[in-house]
Formats: structure tokens, C-alpha cells, sequence
């Protein structure tokens, strides 16, 4: 059988070899190699852009050990060297733990770090050397391997010669095969070439049998070795430690990144946004019923529907007139308690259920409120934003019918009062209950953000 025939892609399928997926139950034990690129991992357990769930956790630990057993066991990893990035999973209740392809058992020993560049000279044997020769011009390395037992193939072309970094070289695991190579950037027909190269790798990385020690010799170590083993190992927990910093902070910084489709996002996605943020300032919201309102929220005295707009220019008296009906239907269903106009129409009867959701007490008023939020001039910058965002005629249609108007910016910002100071939120549900028309005295955006060059 060929060497393309024995081996499997855990990466983009540039050859005709078997393509598996990571987080599957795809058999390793039917390849003898296999080519696997971290960033196809990544789009795997990381498609969302949110953290990967408890259940993806647990498997590609799994998968991981199990990986590492199959080289272990006589088999050949090639690995695409990339930036060790980390992935991240849920592990609990707003709990995040990573974990990445350089926590694979059969890597530990090695040590990743990130450097990125395309000046790379071959270092290997000769047989290696004529392979590498094709594509050295297209080579990139995002980072730099060190660690013991490592053969050398492929190098930092540096002015030092005295500082060697490696970017390609293998090493044997077990009875298996590790064998690290950087990125080849080209067209499709190039990468295809390159890979099929990586097919025939593996069967020229044949070790100098003066080289080979057996493996009990690990079973005795001098003081220095023990030293700096104890010493990795501590290193190693303080890498976890900074890289689960580095996976709260992270979250941080995705959280409010999702919060500024508020002023920026348009469709689903700012209605996410919109029902994050009412949600944290307490009330309970749910999705409204398909074709009607976006969003139903209540304090627990009070129904509220929501139309939610991200709009390139001003608010307009068509969405005024959306939230209006809204707050008809809704009132109509609450109004309704025997239940016989919503029966025959499926529009209320899919209120009813969505309405039934929120809990709302026995005695909730029976009528509800509007809430009109809109994404004004979502496509502008933000200091390039100097129109109205609620022109005079919507100010009135609001004011007339018990309709609160927020710009998706101002709701940002109410936001980010409620995460300064908690205590405010049971006054920002008040004033979005009591207003009629566009909601006063929120605090300008620029108090909480600013250019990022600044």
C-alpha cells in the first residue's frame, strides 16, 4: 500500500488520504500515520468562538490519550508546528479550563515557544535535505521547538551561529514517531505537493542505531537531571496557571466583544445581545414568538415586548409601529384568560407559550409595555455618528403610546453602569418602565470606551 493509502488527515484534505475529525470515534489503529494540523482542531472546538462545551472537554482528553497510545504503539504523528494556542472548554458553571494540542503526552517533553518567520535552512540528513529543498521557499514557522531528543531537520536561518532554533525535527515516542514541521503557505496544488511529501517523510527518519540508548537508562538519573525534571514539572504548572489567567481574561474580552454588537450588529445577533443585556439588569427574558416580537421580559410585575432594529441610519416610525402591534397582541393574550381567541390563532397561541415561560404572576398588570431598541447608524464609527438617532416624529409617536426608545449604544452603556455598580440595576428597570420616549440621562458612550491606540 502506498504511503498516502496508510495515512490519515486530522487537516484540510489537500491529498487523497482518509480525513478525520478530532472529536470523533474514528479509529487511529487503522493508519500507520497520520498528518494532523492544530488549526484544523481549532475549527472543531472552537466553530462558535465561544468555549467548546463540558462533553468536547472530556472528549478531546479522550481522543488526546488516545493519540498519544497509538504512536506510543509503533505508529508516525506528523505535526503541523502553529502557535500554541490554547482551546477552551466549559468545565462548570461559568468555569473555563484549556487545553491544547501541545498538552498531548506524546509532546510533553518538548517545548513550544512563538516565533514567526520564513528564513529556514535545512539541517538534516541528506535524504531529508532533497525533500525539504522543493519547498524551503515557501515555508513559514510560527514557533520553535526545543527538547531532549530531538533530531534536527530543519533550522532558523539566524546571523548567530551559535543560536540554533529549531522549526523541523522528529523524535521517537515509544515504539512511535513524532516528526514537527512548519507551515508551507502556496496555492492549492503547492500545499497538495507539500503534503504528499510529508507522506514520505516518515520512512527516511531512520534513527543512528550508535545514537539509541534503551529505555531503562531513564530509570537512573543523576542530581542535575533530577533537578531540572522537578524543575520542568514546576514550570509546567505555572504555564497551566498563566495560560487559565490568560483563558479568564480572554472571556472578558469576548464577553464584551459580544456586548458591542449592541452598537455595531444587526439580526440574531444583536438580539442576543439585546436580551444579554436586559437580562443583566434582572429581568427574565425569553425569545418572542417566530415572525412577532423579538424579545418578551418582565420585572415580574410587567410584560414587556421588545423589537429590536440594527439599522445604518436613524430610527423610523415603521419600527415604532412594529413595537406597537406587539404590545397589542400581547395584551390581547393577557387580557384573554379563557383562552378563546388564542386557540384559533396560532400568532397568540405561540404568545401564550412564550408568555408562559416568563412565570408572570396572577395579578401581573394586564397591560404591557414597549420597548423600542434600535441600532442607529450601526455601520459608522462611532465618532463619525453625529445624525439624530430618533427624529422628532418617532420622539412623539413614542411619547403618545407608553413606548421607551434606547439606541443600542445607550443600552451598552446602561450596561456598563450596572457592571460598575450593581446597585443600580432595580433603578435602570424603573426608568426603562416608566419612560415614554427616548430614555434621558444615560451616560455618553465615550465614558466607557475609547480608541484602542489611546
Amino acid at each position: 500500500m502506498s504511503a498516502i493509502g496508510q495515512t490519515a488527515l486530522i487537516a484540510d484534505k489537500l491529498i487523497e488520504a482518509r480525513q478525520l475529525r478530532f472529536l470523533s470515534d474514528d479509529n487511529f489503529y487503522e493508519y500507520s500515520q497520520i498528518i494532523l494540523d492544530p488549526e484544523y482542531v481549532g475549527s472543531e472546538v472552537a466553530h462558535t468562538g465561544n468555549p467548546a462545551s463540558v462533553a468536547a472537554h472530556e472528549k478531546f482528553k479522550q481522543r488526546s490519550e488516545q493519540l498519544s497510545k497509538w504512536v506510543e504503539n509503533g505508529h508516525t504523528l506528523v505535526l503541523i508546528v502553529r502557535s500554541p494556542r490554547p482551546f477552551r472548554f466549559k468545565v462548570g458553571v461559568n468555569q473555563v479550563s484549556t487545553a491544547s494540542i501541545h498538552s498531548l503526552r506524546a509532546l510533553q517533553p518538548l517545548v513550544f515557544a512563538n516565533a514567526t518567520g520564513a528564513q529556514i535552512d535545512v539541517t538534516g540528513a541528506t535524504s531529508t535535505d532533497m525533500l525539504f529543498s522543493k519547498f524551503i521557499g515557501r515555508m513559514r514557522y510560527e514557533a520553535t521547538v526545543s527538547g531532549a531528543g530531538l533530531m534536527s531537520m530543519l533550522r532558523v536561518k539566524t546571523t548567530s551561529a551559535a543560536q540554533t532554533q529549531l522549526v523541523g525535527a522528529y523524535r521517537k515516542f515509544g515504539k512511535g514517531k513524532i516528526v514537527l514541521v512548519p507551515i508551507c503557505a502556496g496555492t492549492s496544488e503547492q500545499n497538495n505537493d507539500y503534503f504528499s511529501m510529508l507522506t514520505e517523510l516518515p520512512a527516511l527518519l531512520v534513527e543512528s542505531k550508535n545514537n539509541e540508548l534503551p529505555e531503562w537508562v531513564d530509570l537512573y538519573m543523576t542530581q542535575n537531571e533530577k533537578v531540572s525534571v522537578a524543575g520542568i514539572k514546576r514550570i509546567r504548572k505555572e504555564i497551566q496557571f498563566l495560560e487559565q489567567q490568560i483563558a479568564d481574561e480572554q472571556k472578558c474580552v469576548e464577553d464584551t466583544r459580544e456586548l458591542k454588537a449592541l452598537f455595531s450588529g444587526t439580526g440574531h445577533q444583536l438580539q442576543q445581545a439585546a436580551a444579554s443585556a436586559l437580562r443583566e439588569f434582572g429581568l427574565t427574558v425569553v425569545e418572542g414568538p417566530i415572525g412577532r416580537a423579538d424579545l418578551l421580559a418582565t420585572d415580574g410585575k410587567r410584560l414587556i415586548a421588545v423589537e429590536v432594529k440594527g439599522l445604518d441610519g436613524s430610527a423610523k416610525e415603521s419600527d415604532f409601529r412594529q413595537v406597537e402591534r406587539w404590545k397589542a397582541e400581547a395584551n390581547l393574550v393577557l387580557s384573554n384568560h379563557d383562552d378563546t381567541l388564542v386557540k384559533d390563532d396560532p400568532d397568540l397561541a405561540n404568545y401564550r407559550r412564550q408568555i408562559n415561560e416568563l412565570s408572570l404572576p396572577a395579578d401581573a398588570i394586564g397591560d404591557s409595555k414597549g420597548l423600542l431598541i434600535v441600532g442607529t447608524y450601526r455601520s459608522l464609527p462611532l465618532l463619525e455618528r453625529s445624525e439624530l438617532d430618533y427624529p422628532d416624529g418617532v420622539v412623539r409617536r413614542l411619547e403618545q403610546n407608553d413606548v421607551c426608545g434606547l439606541t443600542g449604544l445607550q443600552l451598552f452603556s446602561l450596561v456598563m453602569v450596572a457592571r460598575e455598580n450593581p446597585a443600580e440595576k432595580h433603578a435602570i428597570i424603573e426608568a426603562l418602565l416608566r419612560t415614554a420616549g427616548v430614555m434621558k440621562g444615560v451616560p455618553a458612550w465615550d465614558q466607557y470606551v475609547s480608541s484602542s491606540n489611546e
